[in-house]
C-alpha cells in the first residue's frame, strides 16, 4: 500500500512534455498496461509546445473494442486533462481480474466515461475529475455479492430453501446498469438498475475515488419463488447497504429501514381496513335511516288516506 501511494504521488514530467514535438501514428500488436492486456493498439499522437493529444485511439481488449481520445495540456499550471473513452462488448471477468487482482463481476458489457481533470500527479487528477460515466452489463453477475444469501443471513428466509435458486456466491443478473455524475472524483448515481430472474433492484449512492470508499443503497424487490418465500415481505423493497472501503466493502440488509417500511405498510393496510369498515358502517346507517324515513313516509301516507276516506264518507 505504501508503494502504491508513493507511485500515485509521482508527478508527471511536465517540463519534458512541454518540449515534445510529435505528429505521427503508432501501432502496437500487444501491450501490457497496469495488468491489462491490449492488442491491436492504434493511435494518432500530436504534441506541440505542451499540448499533447491522442486522437483517435483504438484497440482490442478482452474480446471487446476500445475507442477514445485524450488530451493533456501542460502549457499552464495545473495541467489539464480531457478524456472521452468507450469500451464495447468487453468480457468483464478477465478485465476486472487483471485490473484488480480479484474477481469482481462477469458478463459482457459496455463502459463509457467523458470528463476533465487537472493536476500533475495521478492523485491530483483523480481528486479533480469531473464528468459523466455509464456502465451497462448483460447476462452476468457480481462476485461476492449474493443478495439471496444476505436474506438468509438476516433471517428472512432459510438458507436451505435457497439451494434451488442458485446464485448463493454471486448475484446473477440479466442486466446491470448505472449512469454516474462525477464531481471532484466522487461518482454519484441515482439510477442503478439490477434485473434478474429472482430480484429487481434500484439503487443510488456514491463512490468516492479519492477516499477509496463506497456508500450505496439498493432497494431490492423479490420475484417469483423468492417472493413467495418472503411471505408478507415479498412485496416490500428490501434495503441493502453497500459501504466501506472500495477494495473490500461490506454488504448488509438495513433491517431497521426494512422494519420501518413493514410498519408503514401495516399502518396503511390498517387505515385502509378501518376506512373500509367505516364506509360499510356509514352505508349501513344510511340504509337504516332511509328505511326509517320510508317507513315514516308510508305511515304518514296511510294516515292521510284514512283522513281523506273519513272526510269523503262525511260528504256522502
Amino acid at each position: 500500500p505504501a508503494a502504491a501511494g508513493a507511485a500515485a504521488s509521482v508527478a508527471l514530467p511536465v517540463g519534458t512534455l512541454r518540449r515534445l514535438a510529435i505528429d505521427g501514428r503508432l501501432g502496437i500488436g500487444r501491450l501490457g498496461v497496469s495488468g491489462l492486456t491490449i492488442t491491436g493498439l492504434r493511435l494518432a499522437v500530436h504534441a506541440d509546445r505542451g499540448l499533447i493529444r491522442l486522437d483517435p485511439v483504438s484497440a482490442k481488449l478482452y474480446e471487446g473494442r476500445y475507442r477514445g481520445r485524450m488530451s493533456y495540456d501542460v502549457r499552464q499550471l495545473p495541467p489539464r486533462l480531457s478524456l472521452d473513452e468507450q469500451l464495447e462488448g468487453v468480457d468483464i471477468d478477465p478485465l476486472t481480474r487483471d485490473l484488480t487482482g480479484r474477481p469482481l463481476a462477469f458478463g459482457r458489457g459496455d463502459l463509457a466515461i467523458r470528463g476533465q481533470a487537472q493536476g500533475a500527479t495521478p492523485d491530483e487528477i483523480v481528486a479533480s475529475l469531473g464528468g459523466q460515466a455509464r456502465i451497462d452489463l448483460r447476462a452476468g453477475g457480481l462476485h461476492g455479492i449474493a443478495l439471496s444469501r444476505l436474506l438468509a443471513q438476516s433471517g428472512l428466509v432459510k438458507l436451505e430453501d435457497l439451494k434451488g435458486l442458485g446464485g448463493q456466491e454471486a448475484t446473477v443478473f440479466r442486466r446491470f446498469s448505472a449512469s454516474l455524475a462525477i464531481d471532484k472524483g466522487v461518482m454519484t448515481t441515482k439510477d442503478l438498475v439490477l434485473d434478474s430472474a429472482q430480484l429487481e433492484a434500484r439503487g443510488r449512492g456514491r463512490i468516492d475515488l479519492p477516499a477509496r470508499a463506497v456508500d450505496l443503497r439498493i432497494d431490492a424487490r423479490a420475484r417469483k419463488q423468492l417472493a413467495r418465500m418472503l411471505g408478507d415481505l415479498g412485496g416490500l423493497a428490501i434495503p441493502v447497504r453497500i459501504e466501506g472501503a472500495l477494495a473490500a466493502p461490506s454488504f448488509r440488509i438495513d433491517t431497521k429501514a426494512l422494519l420501518k417500511s413493514q410498519l408503514t405498510i401495516q399502518r396503511r393496510r390498517l387505515q385502509e381496513r378501518l376506512a373500509k369498515e367505516k364506509k360499510a358502517r356509514l352505508e349501513k346507517a344510511r340504509r337504516r335511516l332511509e328505511q326509517k324515513a320510508k317507513e315514516k313516509v308510508d305511515e304518514e301516507k296511510r294516515r292521510l288516506e284514512d283522513r281523506l276516506k273519513k272526510s269523503l264518507k262525511g260528504l256522502f
